[in-house]
Order: C-alpha cells, then structure tokens, then sequence
C-alpha cells in the first residue's frame, strides 16, 4: 500500500510539480485533465483522491468512464461494479455497468443490469437502447424492437433510436417497414449517412434498385470511402446486368424536407458504433446463410 501511495505521489508531481491534499481537490483536477483529454494524468489524480478516499463515488464513476472510453473494459467494469455497491439506487450507475458488458459481449449479464437500471427509472432512453442492443446480441429481435419503441416513445427526436429499430426489421427481413423507419431517421437527421447506406440495403432486398442506388448516392456524397456503401452499390449495379434492368431516373429519396442535424441532447454515445459494425456482420452472416 505503502509503495503504491508513494508511486501515485511521485506520478502527480511529475504531472504538475504540487500534491493535491484532498480528494476532492485530486477530483476536481482529473476533471480538467479529462475535458483535455490528458486521461492518463487524470487517472492518477483519481486514483490518489481515492486513496484519500476510498468511497469517493465521482472519482469511482469517473475512472470508470475514463477506463471505457480508452477501451479498457475489464477495468471499466470493475469501477462500475464498485459504483452500483455504493450508490445501487442510481439508475446511470446500472446503466454503465450494463453498457460495459455489452462492450466486453456478455450480453445476458448487460441484460441484468439494463433491467435494473429501468426499474429505477423507466424513462432511461440510453438503457432501453443498450438493452435493445443486449437483445439484438442474443438474437432476440422482437424483443430488441420493443426496446427501441420504448426507446422512441421516450424521445422521438433521436434518429439513431430509428435507426436502430430500422436494422432490427432488417434482420426480421420487414423490408418495407424497415425503409419507413429508416426513413424516419432521416427526417431528423439527413445526413446521416448509416441510414441512407441501410436503407439502400433494405431497398436492394425488395428489388428496388434505383432508389437504391439514389440513397448510396447521397452516402457516398458525404463519405466517399463508404466502405459497405461502396460494396452496396457495386453488389446492386452487377445484380442489374445481370438481370438486364436499366436504370430509370429515380425519385428524390426522403428525409431532406424537414431535417435537423441539431438535436445533440440525449444522444448515447455508447456501443452506437460497435452496434453499426455488429449488426454490419449480424445481417451478412444472414444473407451467407439464406443462400
């Protein structure tokens, strides 16, 4: 113990030349640190204020988030299991708990926690997402889809709740319902290129491939090196010679009359993009399997 003190003592002088002398000074400094992203030197703030203080529930939560935004799950999850011991009956402690599982894919266990973090607050929209997302790991997508309408009904201005619920009629092979939600992403946002690349890919599973193709066009128009709509897009223009369509002047693709990128309150920042690349592999293992 002795040994460890004196190594975090040595670290915070190196970093700032002064010791901090209370944990909630050390905190308050890892604060700043974190916001600057200099996350090392704010971890060893946090680790000296909870030397001081063993059960500094700020300095525990936030080690915990430094730890999974660096990709450092396991550790991660070892503060959030602290936080939910010390503070069980906030609901966001649940919540991070249940997201860093899903980010370590233990999916069942993610469940759990997400379960709970709804019981204390049933207007969680980040838990009934990450929960949607638990679910869609465990290949339970009706389930998964009443999280994302709870999800929706909490805040219908997310896109990404859409969106989400979009991919998961996509597996269900709902086509048609999938291109009316994704659609709704759209609205909101339109230029959110995940959903114009994903509803090209539901339109493609209902032969519609010039709309299709309008809807990579706009993709690739603000992400050029679009990998999947790349593939989407060179996939849909074989399938046309093969079959001898040609390629009709297409209707403008929806979601651009009333679209704002500006709604940035509530946003989970989450597994959003571990879900993109998942549910990407989910949906291809599909189609290798229905061949």
């Amino acid at each position: 113990m002795i040994v460890v003190l004196c190594s975090i003592l040595v670290m915070i002088s190196l970093i700032s030349g002064q010791e901090c002398t209370s944990a909630e000074d050390c905190y308050s400094r890892a604060q700043t640190l974190y916001s600057q992203e200099n996350y090392d030197e704010a971890i060893a703030y946090l680790e000296r204020a909870l030397v001081l203080d063993p059960v500094h529930i700020d300095a525990v939560t936030l080690l915990g988030i430094i730890y999974s935004e660096t990709e450092r799950y396991e550790k991660a999850l070892h503060y959030f299991e602290k936080t939910t011991q010390l503070q069980p009956e906030k609901a966001y402690h649940w919540y991070y708990m249940g997201l860093t599982l899903n980010m370590l894919d233990r999916p069942t266990e993610a469940v759990s926690s997400l379960e709970k973090a709804l019981e204390l607050n049933p207007s969680f929209k980040c838990a009934w997402y990450e929960k949607g997302f638990s679910l869609m790991l465990l290949q339970e997508y009706d389930a998964a889809l009443d999280c994302y309408d709870e999800a929706i009904a909490v805040d219908p201005s997310d896109p990404w709740m859409y969106f989400m619920k979009a991919d998961a009629l996509k597996i269900l092979s709902r086509y048609e319902e999938a291109v009316l939600t994704y659609d709704e992403a759209l609205q909101l946002n339109e230029e959110f290129v995940e959903a114009w690349v994903e509803k090209a890919h539901a339109l493609m599973n209902l032969a519609r491939y010039g709309e299709a193709l309008t809807c990579l066009e706009r993709a690739l128009e603000q992400d050029p090196e679009h990998e999947r709509a790349r593939s989407y897009k060179e996939n849909i223009e074989k399938e046309m010679e093969r079959e001898g369509i040609q390629l009709e002047e297409s209707t403008a693709p929806q979601g651009s009359d009333t679209a704002s990128g500006e709604k940035e309150n509530g946003i989970c920042t989450g597994s959003l993009i571990l879900a993109i690349l998942v549910l990407a592999g989910i949906i291809a293992e599909k189609e290798n399997t229905d061949e």
